[in-house]
């Protein structure tokens, strides 16, 4: 199968999502509370540097992260070494697709993203998981479905 370099708009759509805040709400994915040691690092200097963990400098953060491991992945693959292109989301960047786009262009970039043995241990693999939760969760009806199922003949006993 062949892998390719998803387009810009790809990463900026996924990072927006992920940064997304609704008034009063903090953002959907914070870097100081992923796990990974790159994430940690970042949010880190983030902070010691005095730079407001905004939307769009953590946005183009997530952004770039999952363009590096796409471009790192298809290097890989075709045995090349091209760069990424620099990719930045605009302050004020809104989302322009739905829950199920994300689920979709989850998992395109995963397949886009998988060529190395290392995929499942990178910060882009983590973020990538984190995004599918956040979407499943922004899925219409989901806050309204029980959280655990209890059978209606029991409850009537």
């Amino acid at each position: 199968m062949s892998a390719f370099i998803c387009q810009p708009e790809h990463f900026q759509q996924l990072a927006i999502f992920a940064t997304d805040q609704r008034p009063g709400q903090r953002m959907r994915i914070e870097p100081r509370y992923l796990r990974h040691p790159e994430s940690q690092a970042w949010a880190a200097i983030a902070t010691a540097s005095g730079m407001d963990m905004v939307q769009n400098h953590v946005a183009t953060f997530y952004a770039t992260l999952l363009q590096s491991e796409n471009v790192r992945s298809v290097n890989h693959r075709y045995n090349e070494s091209d760069a990424a292109e620099p990719i930045t989301v605009p302050h004020r960047a809104k989302i322009l697709v739905n829950a199920i786009d994300i689920l979709k262009m989850c998992d395109c970039l995963e397949y886009q993203s998988c060529e190395t043995a290392d995929w499942e241990q990178s910060a882009a693999f983590e973020l990538l998981e984190l995004i599918r939760r956040a979407a499943i969760r922004a899925l219409p009806g989901y806050e309204k479905a029980p959280w655990d199922y209890i059978n209606p003949a029991r409850k009537a006993a």
